[in-house]
């Protein structure tokens, strides 16, 4: 047996751990053959297609099925995972690597995010990265060339086997050969951005609209009225002061362009010494673009105070009386201006496959663009005007079409009133600013994007091994009765151990896919340990390797009762080995972990680690104790060095934190 687990993480594909346990078949149900009646059906597990053939015995069936994994990109739909810590624009974290998921959080599948990233503009992603993500979904475009199979040997799960098991086989066809694409899809493209160059605008007035206004006054009459007299003693003569007023009425009529639009009565009253009474009468008026404007003119009435004066010998009289009274009007011209506005650019469209860019209602199926923003407005009705340009564009993986989109801002023109006045004129002119809301494209645009087979075959393993997890998910709900429910997840674990075991011919290669095909469902830790080297049997060497700890859930009473540390309601199997599984002739490359019936030695149990103390599945930094279980001596096993117990600490703690390429 070869040197024990002492796995090298080294660079994973999608960061999977992965150990092996796979209970051999009880000899004590190998003889049980029921009666039955056939029926076969065709189902759809997955992506693959399964073939099922019943045979119903008296109180169970015979569950034949065989399974034909057809992994496509939809498989990833069967993987949770996150968006890693990482931020956009997701940079380079090496100079060919980048974390995109996060598999310890399982908030969505890994598709929708792969698609989602896939989505991003060129301002949130870079060229490497994206580049990375379209090797991910080159795993869509696999030339398989050769499709092998293994048979696996579902376990019993309770003294009855009332699933009948021992007489049940699950046939697997998988891609054995396939070659990756050589690069990039057609068509496949980093996502379009726009370069905008906006230029001063070119303003012209183009109309004139005039509204002109006029006051008159008629039927003024005018009357003198006697308001009062005094007198007074100035040391000389005596002064008698008499003081009279004016009334003056009539009628004010407004005039827009010539036409009496109002009109009012006036009634004024003035004092002896004059005054003056002014007015405006506005009105409002239809101008160009149909707005409403009020427009007004004036008017003045003057009277000055007179003094007329006679004298007599000891007497002075002075009368004081308003003379008038004397009318002004004034009407004005009212002038709006209508502008053509017009904003020069240049768009230069990068990247994309078929881009096409929208600028207000105008089209452009062009790398550049140029053009300009143009539109008139009235100075009576000053609107701000703006125009969003973006560029769109789909690309197509697989069955999915993703669409792309560069927002690249907009442009808006603010029209400002600048009222000037001269004489009876008023002018209404504009002035314009230009407010450039524009996002340029990022520097890295520049950069290639590069393809990398690798991941995209790593990938296509991921989603065979996605598409098997949930074909053998759908077969074991199908086929464990109710009281076993309960133990789903370990038959799992056995029928994915059994896979990885029959398939792949190296450590290596099934240390990482079992451990992937094992973590859809649970997590697993890793701690370092002394564990003897089986290949160098019987001389006893040790070797620093890493024990796995996977929960799976309650194990089955049927495989308990045999185990020398009891591990009824323990939630953890320690598992070791993988090396030896494979390099030893004697396992015939049957993995094993907990307890294992071994026919070349005698038909003995095998015994490995066990958590004594039956608690929580460990956590990072949590030290353990393993004991030595060599209470049957002339078997193999693997053991910690010491009879004592050796304290190992947890190191890490797999949770598929990432995919690096």
């Amino acid at each position: 047996m070869g040197n024990i687990f002492g796995m090298d993480i080294r660079r994973f594909s999608v960061l999977f751990i992965a150990v092996i346990i796979i209970l051999t078949l009880v000899s004590s149900f190998s003889n049980y053959t029921p009666s039955s009646t056939n029926s076969t059906t065709k189902i759809e597990v997955g992506t693959g297609t399964q073939s099922e053939n019943y045979v119903q015995p008296k109180f169970s069936y015979v569950y034949n099925k065989t399974i034909t994994l057809a992994p496509e990109l939809y498989d990833l739909e069967y993987i949770r995972a996150d968006f890693a810590n990482t931020s956009p624009p997701y940079y380079n974290l090496s100079k060919n690597a980048y974390i995109f998921f996060n598999f310890s959080r399982t908030t969505n599948s890994t598709l929708q995010l792969l698609l989602n990233l896939l989505s991003r503009n060129a301002s949130e992603i870079t060229p490497g990265a994206y580049g990375a993500l379209l090797s991910i979904a080159s795993s869509a475009y696999m030339n398989i060339m050769k499709y092998s199979n293994t048979t696996l040997q579902p376990f019993p799960l309770n003294p009855n086997d009332t699933e009948n098991y021992s007489k049940s086989e699950l046939n697997v066809n998988y891609a054995k050969q396939f070659q990756g694409p050589a690069g990039f899809q057609p068509g496949w493209s980093y996502p379009p951005s726009d370069k905008i160059t906006i230029n001063s605008p070119v303003i012209e007035i183009i109309n004139k609209t005039s509204v002109t206004t006029k006051i008159r006054i008629s039927n003024l009459q005018s009357n003198i009225f006697y308001i009062g007299q005094d007198s007074y003693y100035n040391g000389v003569v005596w002064v008698y002061q008499f003081f009279y007023g004016m009334s003056v009425t009539g009628n004010i009529s407004f005039y827009i362009n010539n036409k009496e639009v109002q009109s009012q009565v006036l009634n004024v009253t003035f004092g002896p010494y004059g005054g003056s009474c002014a007015g405006n009468i506005s009105g409002s008026a239809i101008v160009p673009p149909g707005v409403g404007k009020q427009v007004y003119g004036s008017y003045n009435i003057t009277t000055v105070g007179a003094v007329y004066g006679s004298y007599r010998p000891g007497a002075v009289t002075i009368i004081y009386c308003p003379q008038g009274p004397f009318i002004s009007t004034r009407g004005y011209i009212f002038n709006w201006y209508e502008y053509n506005v017009s904003v020069p650019f240049t768009i230069q469209v990068f990247n994309g496959t078929d881009p096409t860019t929208t600028i207000g209602n105008h089209v452009y199926h062009t790398r550049t663009v140029n053009g300009s923003f143009s539109f008139s407005v009235w100075s009576s009705d000053p609107q701000n005007f703006s125009s969003k340009i973006i560029t769109y564009d789909t690309i197509k993986i697989a069955n999915y079409t993703i669409n792309r989109i560069w927002n690249a801002g907009s442009i808006e023109i603010i029209p400002k009133l600048n009222l000037q006045k001269s004489g009876n004129n008023i002018n209404y002119y504009l002035t314009f600013d230009v407010l450039k809301n524009i996002t340029q494209p990022p520097s890295w645009i520049y950069q290639p994007m590069i393809y990398n087979r690798y991941a995209a075959i790593s990938w296509f393993y991921l989603e065979q091994n996605a598409s098997l997890a949930h074909a053998l998910y759908e077969y074991i709900m199908k086929t464990i009765s109710k009281t076993d429910q309960q133990f789903w997840k370990f038959e799992y674990f056995d029928l994915a151990a059994e896979y990885t075991m029959y398939t792949f011919n190296t450590t290596y290669n099934a240390f990482n896919n079992l451990l992937e095909l094992e973590s859809f469902y649970e997590n697993w830790s890793v701690v370092p340990a002394q564990i003897l080297n089986l290949s160098a049997w019987p001389s006893l060497k040790y070797e620093t390797g890493q024990l796995s700890l996977f929960n799976v859930s309650r194990i089955p009473g049927i495989y308990n009762s045999s185990v020398y540390f009891n591990v009824t309601g323990d939630s953890e199997t320690y598992l070791v080995d993988v090396y030896n599984a494979l390099g030893y002739p004697g396992w015939n490359k049957v993995p094993f972990g907990n307890s294992f019936y071994f026919g070349p030695v005698g038909g003995r149990t095998v015994y490995f680690y066990l958590n004594q103390s039956g608690g929580e599945l460990p956590y990072l930094g949590e030290t353990l104790n393993f004991f030595d279980s060599n209470y049957v001596p002339s078997i193999f096993y693997a053991t910690s060095g010491t009879v004592y117990g050796t304290p190992t600490k947890i190191i890490a703690i797999w949770n598929g934190t990432a995919w690096i390429s």
